[in-house]
């Protein structure tokens, strides 16, 4: 049995005109919450931001001015308080594994319509806009 991690380490916050941050999230807000609250903040390379005094606060950021907060797949492997129910979503093949299907410009297969592009493509044009 695995143990419920402390906090969801190196989870990628995306904020509204901002660059993306690095954080260690104490839990993952709820639909209640206004803030969520991390600490380790720092830029994707690492540096500290300069509008922190200290690596090692708590800080709390604005849900409002939040796009989506990425989490990686081995903290969700690793935490209880992110694992879905057994049987709730079948084991998935990385990218590099999956079966190819041809799709048109919108992402959607052409055999029933249903198939929406991949997340990792869809990350990558969020990240353009």
């Amino acid at each position: 049995m695995r143990h419920a991690a402390a906090v969801i380490r190196n989870a990628v916050v995306h904020m509204n005109g901002e660059q993306p941050l690095l954080a260690d999230l104490r839990t993952l807000p709820s639909a209640s919450d206004a803030c969520l609250v991390c600490t380790n903040v720092r830029y994707m390379n690492g540096k500290k931001p300069t509008f922190t005094d200290a690596i090692d606060s708590w800080f709390l950021i604005p849900l409002g001015i939040v796009r989506f907060v990425e989490v990686p797949a081995a903290e969700i492997e690793n935490s209880e308080m992110l694992a879905l129910p057994a049987g709730d979503m079948a084991p998935r093949k990385p990218d590099t594994e999956r079966e190819f299907v041809p799709t048109d410009d919108f992402g959607v297969s052409g055999d029933d319509g249903m198939d929406l592009e991949s997340e990792s493509e869809l990350l990558r044009r969020m990240r353009e806009v």
